[in-house]
């Protein structure tokens, strides 16, 4: 059974995130200037496979890949008007690879300053 995230913090344990999305998924072909959320629509393994090597990196807690996952920042792509969806289809992601990977792992959603 997983301990809860307020008991491992009390507890005094300190966790290891993940970072830099984007660049990381530009390292796989994401376009420099792409909005990184939609490939969560049109790229999902993409998402899924970097969430799994951030978790085999040692990653305690993943985020989702939400960050600018708003009208603004969608506006010119695939995703565009689909804002609802990639958020719901990247908690989904996020929850699926953390559900795999065999130990306790939290997952957070990420929510840039637009």
């Amino acid at each position: 059974m997983k301990s809860s995230f307020p008991d491992r913090l009390a507890a005094g344990a300190t966790f290891v995130t993940d970072g830099a999305t984007g660049t990381n998924l530009q390292a796989r072909g994401l376009p420099p200037g792409a909005p990184p959320e939609a490939w969560v629509l049109e790229r999902p393994e993409a998402v899924a496979a970097l969430h799994a090597a951030f978790l085999a990196a040692g990653s305690d807690i993943i985020l989702t890949c939400t960050f600018g996952a708003n009208p603004y920042r969608l506006h010119g792509s695939a995703a565009e008007g689909r804002e609802d969806e990639v958020n719901a289809r990247a908690a989904e992601l996020a929850l699926g690879a953390a559900e795999a990977a065999g130990r306790p792992v939290w997952t957070a959603g990420s929510m840039g300053p637009t």
